[in-house]
């Protein structure tokens, strides 16, 4: 957006880029709170999924056989 920004011609282009801008910056700001992929997993959580792993592989062995 920035880009167009430069590359506009006329009054109008540049308005209309720079309003753009604004509601983007907005929509950012009030945006949902984005998860932390780099946080620990919690015990619960590697509980559970080792206990899916584990039912999963379970399964397959069984179908195998």
């Amino acid at each position: 957006m920035s880009l167009a920004l430069k590359c506009a011609a006329t009054v109008e282009e540049r308005k209309l880029v720079a309003q753009l801008l604004r509601e983007e910056r907005q929509r950012e700001k009030s945006d949902y709170a984005r998860p932390w992929w780099n946080k620990p997993f919690s015990r619960i959580g590697v509980a559970l999924g080792a206990g899916v792993v584990f039912t999963l592989l379970t399964a397959l062995l069984l179908h195998m056989s």
